[in-house]
């Protein structure tokens, strides 16, 4: 999620946390495991999936980057 976010240059801290990212020793299954593979396939793409990227990250609020997010080195919520 962050990579697809600094592809919209937006770019996040290693420790920015928003939506579908699981928790610290978290599993990923379900729905979000398909997200996360579309996701990725589109990120690896870089340019070549630019618009299709855009529209997933800016239609799923799971991927899309909120005004502020979960910063889990302080333990708190920060705006963007």
């Amino acid at each position: 999620m962050r990579d697809a976010a600094a592809l919209g240059s937006v770019e996040m801290l290693p420790w920015d946390c928003w939506g579908a990212m699981p928790a610290p020793n978290g599993v990923i299954g379900g729905d979000d495991e398909e997200l996360f593979d579309r996701l990725a396939e589109y990120t690896r793409q870089a340019d070549g999936a630019f618009d299709v990227r855009q529209q997933l990250c800016g239609s799923e609020d799971r991927l899309r980057v909120p005004s502020s997010v979960f910063n889990a080195v302080r333990n708190r919520q920060e705006p963007v």
